[in-house]
């Protein structure tokens, strides 16, 4: 039986963490006739609330599972911490990743770790984060509509370019309960999201020191070592997060990726990456749904213009990877 451990980076994670880790439970329990879970590993970085009281009450249900190790703030330097102890003390297993905000649903796993013993080509299983609609105003449900339309309707965007060759023909039909068409899954991006994904071994861990997070750098350094099939997305293996409902939070989040692919287009190795990369929205697939999500896919693609024009004029700064909530927990 192929065993696997789960990592996952926390910082300020005191209200959600709970929910994440049973999720994660549940997950193993769902998979556990095929793979074995050996260990839960947990990185606290530089956390100012309760994230660890919370995470020691859940682990000391089952100490022998869980791990707690420590790394300075920033969520880069967790994923070192986390990938080094993965690859010196598990060698062996496969690693899952999922952040501290999300909620694996119960067949994911068994999803992405079969995807990597189906399929020695396979380096990276990524598995699909799906926003979780807001339940509050009105006005948040809408806006949750329309920032993340495109996760809501995942054949809403294509490869500006032929991406054929990244999408095997052995892998294609293999999302059964996701709904989507092969003939659309040959025209899916190249890459993964860093939310939520398993990898081979924690040793094919790699980072350039340049980057802020792992989601724009770690998927070409794979393509480009590996090549093309060595990441698969699998859109039926879900996670569930609570996602950004502000004008100021999503501006962030995309400013800070910015700044992750002007780094990226100074590796000379990767300068292939971007294009292959680049997406689209498919028009022609979007004008087939109902009035009002096309109403959002409208309002989406002004909104990502404007956010794309003043990213021309405003300069990066730490501030815009440092998320206003996870500061007020400290303050509440």
């Amino acid at each position: 039986m192929k065993e696997y451990i789960v990592v996952m980076p926390a910082y300020n994670e005191e209200k959600l963490i709970a929910e994440s880790l049973s999720g994660v439970l549940a997950a193993a329990e769902s998979c556990r006739s095929d793979f074995f879970l050996r260990k839960i590993i947990v990185c606290v970085n530089g956390c100012t609330d309760n994230t660890e009281e919370a995470l020691g009450r859940v682990a000391s249900a089952k100490p022998d599972l869980f791990s707690i190790i420590r790394s300075p703030k920033g969520y880069v330097a967790a994923m070192h911490a986390l990938m080094e102890t993965a690859a010196k003390d598990f060698p062996e297993c496969f690693v899952i990743k999922i952040d501290a905000d999300s909620r694996s649903q119960p067949d994911s796993f068994g999803i992405l770790l079969a995807g990597l013993s189906r399929n020695p080509r396979i380096i990276v299983a990524g598995g699909y984060p799906y926003p979780n609609r807001k339940r509050g105003s009105r006005m948040q449900s809408l806006f949750t509509d329309i920032f993340w339309c495109r996760s809501f309707h995942p054949m809403s965007e294509v490869a500006v370019r032929d991406v054929s060759r990244f999408h095997p023909a052995d892998e294609m039909g293999q999302d059964k309960g996701s709904g989507l068409k092969p003939e659309w899954r040959i025209r899916s991006k190249i890459y993964f999201h860093g939310r939520f994904f398993a990898l081979r071994a924690g040793s094919y861990w790699h980072l350039e020191s340049c980057c802020i997070a792992d989601d724009i750098f770690f998927a070409p350094y794979i393509l480009t070592r590996f090549g093309p099939g060595s990441i698969r997305m699998y859109y039926d293996a879900r996670c569930l997060y609570d996602p950004y409902v502000t004008f100021k939070h999503h501006w962030k989040v995309y400013r800070r990726i910015k700044e992750d692919i002007d780094q990226l287009k100074g590796v000379p190795e990767y300068a292939w990456y971007l294009s292959d990369a680049a997406l689209e929205l498919d028009w022609k697939y979007i004008r087939t749904l109902r009035a009002s999500v096309i109403v959002h896919f409208a309002l989406y693609a002004v909104i990502s213009s404007i956010e794309k024009i003043s990213f021309r004029y405003v300069s990066y700064h730490p501030s815009h990877w440092e998320y206003d909530h996870k500061a007020a927990k400290v303050r509440a």
